[in-house]
């Protein structure tokens, strides 16, 4: 059975509570991260990843996370696997090599960036062309499903804010991983009296069922409204 396995590229998961900052900076060896202003690099030309020769493994659903630079040129550097071993990590990596990507830019120059490519694993004959985070699941398949919260704690109020009677929404984007668990939250609807920090603390402790891809957990983007309201 011939095997073809689409790749999905993902913004950098770094985990962090803060909002977007204007003036990005690589780390030591001159690498970025997407956003911020950096743009990422784009999947241009997607290589078939193979199952590990077992045979024992070719009917399991699996997926690998590979982090990989691009440089400015497009070619890659430094890829290695994100999270627990696997028998098939050698084929995932080997597939990102094989692929092709357009650079990221930062201000119209293209830069060196570091991204994670989610490799799946699936028994099929193929599957679409592979997708960009955010990922965009417009049409839900029997194995496919968007992010469910399962518990959404409230936020607290500020002394401060409660003095002014200030009421209003904070819109917090975070990345929902595949355990379910709330990461790299970033306020991007401000209000201020210490309410933006309440409803970043608030958003951290959510707990979601994780989004599907193929019947495979995904990281998935989540854009929430934490309303503050008082009481009447």
């Amino acid at each position: 059975m011939k095997i073809g396995l689409a790749l999905m590229l993902l913004g950098g998961l770094a985990l962090n509570l803060s909002a977007q900052n204007s003036n990005p900076q690589p780390d030591n060896n001159g690498v970025y991260l997407p956003g911020d202003g950096v743009k990422a690099p784009k999947l241009i030309h997607t290589a078939p990843a193979r199952y590990p020769s077992d045979p024992r493994l070719v009917s399991f659903k699996h997926s690998c996370i590979v982090q990989v630079v691009i440089q400015p040129d497009g070619t890659q550097s430094d890829p290695k696997i994100e999270g627990a071993p696997s028998p098939f990590d050698p084929s995932a990596i080997d597939a990102v090599k094989a692929s092709e990507f357009k650079p990221g830019t930062l201000k119209g120059v293209a830069v060196p960036v570091r991204i994670s490519v989610w490799v799946p694993f699936v028994p099929a004959e193929k599957h679409d062309v592979p997708e960009t985070l955010p990922i965009r699941i417009a049409a839900l398949g029997k194995d496919d499903r968007f992010a469910v919260p399962l518990l959404t704690p409230q936020p607290e109020y500020t002394e401060e804010a409660k003095r002014a009677k200030l009421e209003g929404t904070v819109l917090v984007h975070l990345i929902v991983d595949v355990d379910g668990n709330p990461q790299d939250i970033q306020v991007r609807g401000s209000i201020g009296k210490g309410l933006d920090e309440k409803a970043a603390e608030a958003a951290a402790k959510y707990k979601f069922a994780p989004a599907l891809r193929w019947g495979i957990p995904i990281p998935f983007p989540v854009t929430l409204e934490i309303n503050f309201r008082l009481p009447r």
